[in-house]
């Protein structure tokens, strides 16, 4: 939250009341924030570069640097050091979003999963509904959305 400019109630609130568990915070602000994006990453302010999956503080630095010289694109941004993986869902470069890509919230959301935590999520899927436990709260480990969003999903051949 200090190195990204997030304040705690953008990250959890009464809608949101749990991490989701299977993609970092950031990540997830984002898709929940789709609206905002995607952003021209040869016009977008410091502040917006540090809410992009895959785009650090040393990143943003490294863009807001470059772009003084010449007009980024992916490659560029490729070699300045931006996690493209991530970062490719929620910029442009040139008024361009890379060729063929799939911008929908579950597509994103699978996209951004490890390999580890989409193997989980399957495992999950097909032998039902784990829930992590809880000393203090009985509160659902998932929200309504975060369900709806996790069944968009595809289940494993």
């Amino acid at each position: 939250m200090r190195f990204y400019g997030f304040a705690a109630e953008e990250i959890l609130d009464e809608n949101q009341p749990n991490f989701h568990p299977y993609v970092d915070p950031k990540c997830y602000w984002a898709l929940r924030h789709m609206d905002r994006f995607p952003l021209e990453v040869n016009r977008a302010s410091y502040e917006e570069l540090l809410r992009v999956p895959g785009i650090g503080v040393k990143s943003a630095l490294r863009i807001m640097r470059a772009r003084r010289m010449v007009s980024l694109d992916f490659d560029g941004l490729a070699k300045l050091g931006v996690v493209l993986k991530r970062a490719r869902y929620f910029l442009l470069c040139k008024g361009k979003k890379p060729a063929g890509l799939a911008v929908t919230r579950p597509a994103v959301l699978q996209a951004l999963m490890s390999q580890r935590e989409l193997k989980k999520y399957q495992i999950d899927r097909v032998f039902g509904d784990n829930q992590q436990l809880s000393l203090f709260a009985s509160a659902p480990l998932l929200t309504p959305a975060q369900e709806e969003e996790l069944r968009c999903l595809p289940l494993p051949m």
